[in-house]
């Protein structure tokens, strides 16, 4: 950047002789211009990604301690009663954790071979996944499983087949398919706060949609996550 030339000294130069010659200015100093730092690439990932990751564990709920939701049958459903919400919920999210279900894995095992994990290491009864899956096994389900889900805690602002949920808080039960969908919705954002597209408020208003997919030839219902 160049220093300005000096003014005022040509503009007396021009007032005091019609036919004066302009005298050169000043020789200028040039000087070095900074550049404003830029946030690397992976910096900018770093902060985008905080938006997301920092509500993780916000809010930790146990098994029904908000009202819970689940999907089913194409749609949204309270898991209480089955009934239906609407097959599109928009919610601001307030928080979320991982969960983890161990179980036979087998249409025939009996419902209280089920245990509940946060870790995926130590079941909420105490007893460890790891010793619980040996169990299961000895019973003959050799399907048994320990299976990473989530749950996603939301304050309702609204859903499409009823209002009675709208300021409600309540916690999503995720398939492993769903907790993909939430997950590469939360990868999808970085990259839209990094390029300015989305903002931290816009993140975490989100549109969950209830989706008929189908694996191995037989059909399931899985949420779609996507900025309201």
């Amino acid at each position: 950047m160049l220093k300005p030339v000096n003014t005022a000294t040509t503009s007396a130069t021009f007032e005091d002789q019609d036919d004066a010659v302009v005298a050169a200015p000043a020789a200028t100093t040039a000087v070095a211009v900074t550049k404003p730092q830029v946030p690397s690439v992976a910096a900018q990932f770093s902060s985008a990604t905080d938006v997301i990751s920092s509500l993780k564990n916000a809010m930790p709920v146990t098994f029904d301690m908000l009202i819970p939701l689940i999907a089913t049958n194409g749609n949204v459903c309270k898991r209480s009663d089955k009934k239906p919400v609407g097959d599109q919920v928009v919610f601001e999210l307030m928080s979320w954790q991982d969960s983890y279900v161990v179980s036979p894995n087998d249409d025939r095992g009996p419902k209280d071979c089920v245990r509940y994990s946060d870790d995926g290491i130590v079941c909420s009864d105490g007893t460890l996944v790891a010793d619980h899956l040996a169990y299961l096994r000895s019973l003959g389900f050799a399907k048994a499983s320990c299976k990473q889900r989530a749950v996603v805690v939301g304050s309702i602002i609204s859903c499409s087949r009823t209002p009675e949920l709208d300021d409600e808080l309540v916690q999503f039960d995720l398939s492993p398919q769903s907790r993909a969908s939430f997950l590469n919705y939360a990868l999808g954002c970085v990259n839209k706060l990094r390029l300015g597209k989305l903002t931290p408020e816009q993140v975490t208003k989100i549109k969950a949609t209830a989706e008929v997919v189908s694996m191995g030839g037989n059909p399931f219902t899985k949420l779609m996550f996507s900025a309201a």
